[in-house]
């Protein structure tokens, strides 16, 4: 069922009589972000929650690049 979805999809587009609603359902299967057989609206707080934690730690990252960068430039 899911190659004959996809090959559908590829040939024919997404189409409907709300192609934006049915294209922001289906593009987290299409791209492979989520299994066939999950349930992307229940996923989507996990996903919102582990963004936000990597925008965190990259957050303290580039505080110590930004400032290893400064002795750096200090130093000469």
């Amino acid at each position: 069922m899911e190659k004959e979805f996809l090959s559908r999809t590829y040939r024919f587009g997404i189409n409907g009589n709300e192609p934006f609603m049915l294209r922001r359902k289906v593009w987290p299967y299409l791209l492979g972000l989520v299994n066939w057989t999950q349930d992307f609206e229940q996923l989507k707080n996990t996903y919102r929650a582990k963004y936000y934690n990597d925008v965190v730690e990259w957050e303290k990252m580039e505080k110590i690049v930004r400032e290893r960068d400064q002795e750096a430039f200090v130093a000469g």
